[in-house]
């Protein structure tokens, strides 16, 4: 093929003039370029599914990491796809040092380039870049990082990957799941290397290192994978670095109110951040450490990437990660960083930094099982062209439908929530008369429980919160007994500084904190109810109201927010993608 590749339809589709002074023809050289003849910059975004088959003869790449959000990720597939010794060209304006890094080494070899100036590189491919065999749908390991409690989700998680049709792949627990979990004898349970925290790079890495097969898919215990996950990954390649799915959550067990849930998330002015971030001297591109962790969420802008497109400070978000076995334990993820101190971001931009790229097969998608109202309440998608912005579906907005059954945020009954109130007030507070007690504790939506938490901030004895280790034990238990969710890491770093250095007002600072208003607005206008049965909060199999309420919700996604919630295959595609990863009726297990 001796044409230039253009990755957009309708765009320029002959040989690059501009490569000839550099001594390559059109009779011998293919270029993939997003520029037109004059040189002027399309900077057009890049389709994520989209895959690049080399051929033989010499390839160029110009300018297509500077131009293309997507250029990491077309570079990886042109060396994925080129043949042995076959000579790459890349012209570009960033920093290439990464094809000298532990990642490349065993990919290409650097024969050549000019440091002055456009960078341009000669490379060399010393073997054909695929760390796994062909046949994709052999060799899998699915590790799960789990905690004990409720094995519910975990249950439906793990029967669902049982129930795939694949051969030579194992099921990896890394936690002593809860007593009924009910597959004991058909997985491996790893220890929890860090007992007493929540580490999740931790178990992650210890999920890899144990693992037995060359491909790796690492979920967390909620994700509802597809039935057809192993084809949809066979047929999109294995090599693609790190690949996740759209994985959407629904508020009701109707289907009618949908919307993303931590799949893949973009960190905007974090190039500002990067600038004040200490250096690490045994990890030079480290960006994030546990001290400065907190700082990111005050000065970055977070958002889903659309589903029809890619971003160039995209990240995978934890929920899923599949890769080879062989390059997560090259990278792995920084255990100084447990849950909830972005290490999906550390470990995202640390991966973008080695040259290995993050991207969503948006061709099929998954379930989160449960939800937590941090994550459910983040609905904003950033779009390259036009920044920052809420996307709008809340509700069925033309047809009015309230749902009948709606999921709780909490797997918890009243007695339980009066009980864990009374439980807090014991500990902390003045003494507070019993009917208070029971008033706060049946106020449970909207303003009504914002208004009920304030009262209860508002009885705090401050003679028993005199030092930090006290603060941090009323926080815990606030979490535990109150709130039923964590806290927003940068928000709960700043309130201990706010109130133990410049005695700021604790009710306050908690009150202002996104997991408390996250929760309230959720449970305004009975959006979702706070209590629950643990079974009401996963979804329930399927049945004609769940088929009719996805149909409704495709319909209006693909009408007011089809980038961000529909498959670029269409509605069809979404609502059949739906009803596959659905529970079936036969694969609920209680």
């Amino acid at each position: 093929m001796n044409r230039s590749i253009w990755l957009r339809r309708g765009e320029l589709r002959h040989d690059n003039p501009s490569l000839r002074p550099l001594g390559w023809r059109p009779e011998s050289a293919q270029c993939i370029s997003f520029r037109d003849p004059g040189g002027r910059s399309k900077r057009l975004s890049w389709h994520s599914g989209l895959r690049l088959k080399g051929g033989p003869g010499h390839l160029a790449l110009m300018y297509v990491l500077v131009d293309s959000s997507a250029g990491l990720q077309i570079l990886w597939d042109v060396l994925q796809y080129a043949e042995i010794n076959q000579e790459i060209t890349i012209i570009d304006e960033v920093d290439l040092s990464f094809l000298y890094g532990q990642v490349y080494a065993s990919m290409v070899e650097v024969i050549g380039g000019d440091e002055p100036g456009p960078r341009c590189y000669h490379l060399k491919l010393r073997r054909l870049a695929k760390s796994v065999g062909n046949d994709l749908l052999k060799g899998w390991t699915f590790a799960l990082p789990t905690g004990g409690g409720d094995s519910t989700a975990l249950n439906m998680s793990v029967g669902r990957i049982l129930e795939m049709r694949g051969d030579d792949f194992e099921v990896l627990l890394c936690g002593e799941p809860g007593p009924d979990f009910s597959y004991r004898e058909r997985v491996r349970i790893l220890p929890d290397p860090k007992p007493g925290e929540i580490n999740l790079p931790a178990k992650k890495n210890a999920l890899a290192d144990a693992a037995r097969y060359q491909r790796l898919a690492i979920l967390h215990d909620r994700v509802l994978l597809p039935p057809d996950f192993l084809t949809r990954m066979a047929a999109f390649g294995c090599d693609g670095g790190f690949v996740g799915l759209p994985i959407l959550y629904f508020l009701d067990q109707e289907g009618l109110r949908g919307r993303r849930y931590s799949d893949f998330n973009t960190v905007q002015r974090f190039a500002a951040f990067e600038l004040t971030s200490a250096a690490d001297a045994e990890q030079p591109n480290r960006i994030i450490t546990r001290e400065l962790a907190p700082e990111v969420g005050r000065f970055s802008i977070y958002g889903y990437v659309p589903l029809h497109g890619a971003d160039r400070f995209g990240f995978l978000t934890g929920s899923l990660y599949t890769c080879s076995t062989q390059i997560w334990r090259q990278i792995r993820q920084d255990e100084s960083l447990p849950w909830e101190y972005f290490e999906d971001v550390e470990f995202g931009h640390r991966c973008r930094a080695l040259g290995v790229p993050h991207r969503l097969l948006n061709t099929t998608l998954a379930l989160s099982i449960t939800g937590r109202s941090t994550v459910i309440d983040s609905t904003g998608t950033w779009y390259a062209e036009g920044g920052w912005r809420r996307t709008a579906y809340h509700r069925i907005p033309f047809i009015g439908l309230r749902p009948a059954r709606t999921r709780p945020l909490l797997a918890r009954n009243f007695e339980a929530h009066r009980q864990s109130v009374q439980q807090f007030v014991r500990t902390w507070c003045k003494r507070v008369a019993l009917f208070q007690v029971e008033e706060m504790a049946v106020r449970l939506c909207g303003e009504a429980r914002q208004t009920a938490i304030a009262d209860l901030l508002a009885t705090i004895d401050s003679l028993r919160i005199d030092n930090a280790s006290a603060l941090e034990r009323l926080l815990h238990d606030f979490e535990r007994q109150i709130l039923g969710e964590t806290l927003e890491v940068s928000g709960r770093h700043e309130l201990v500084k706010r109130v133990l250095q410049f005695g700021g007002d604790l009710g306050g600072e908690l009150m202002d904190n996104w997991a408390v208003k996250a929760q309230c607005r959720l449970t305004d206008d009975g959006l979702m109810p706070l209590l629950g049965d643990r079974q009401d909060r996963v979804p329930r199999s399927q049945d004609w109201r769940i088929r009719a309420g996805l149909a409704l919700f495709v319909m209006v996604a693909y009408w007011r927010a089809r980038r961000e919630l529909c498959l670029p295959s269409g509605a069809l595609a979404t609502w059949h993608a739906l009803l596959r990863c659905w529970p079936a009726r036969q694969a609920v297990r209680h």
